[in-house]
């Protein structure tokens, strides 16, 4: 992220600092919503690309999730694949270590078709 010119590095950090500090709660604040999931554990996000999947996996709005494993596991086309699935009805981000965006859009433009 670059910081505009006009804005002092400091201003900034404070800046940051407080807005995550809204999001610091103790136990307590989260007791409704706690008690409302204990009514019942069920799968809820958005369902991969593949039926087999769709009761044991979740992609959820807030969270993060990580594909890693060796080269050569094909995490990238599976990324790929997912984030296509998903770019149908949501927005999606992908931040690859390995490859440039470009060629990553390649790819996806490749499974696509």
């Amino acid at each position: 992220m670059r910081i505009p010119k006009d804005v002092r590095f400091d201003d900034y950090i404070s800046l940051v600092g407080s807005m995550e500090a809204q999001e610091i709660h103790s136990a307590g604040h989260w007791r409704d919503r706690l008690i409302e999931r204990s009514k019942g554990a069920k799968v809820w996000g958005d369902k991969m690309a593949w039926p087999k999947t769709h009761e044991l996996i979740r992609l959820r709005a807030g969270e993060i999730s990580v594909i890693c494993g060796m080269n050569g596991h094909m995490k990238s086309l599976i990324t790929g694949q997912i984030a296509l699935w998903l770019a149908k009805n949501t927005k999606i981000a992908i931040a690859s270590l390995e490859m440039k965006p470009e060629e990553t859009l390649w790819r996806m433009c490749l499974q696509a078709a």
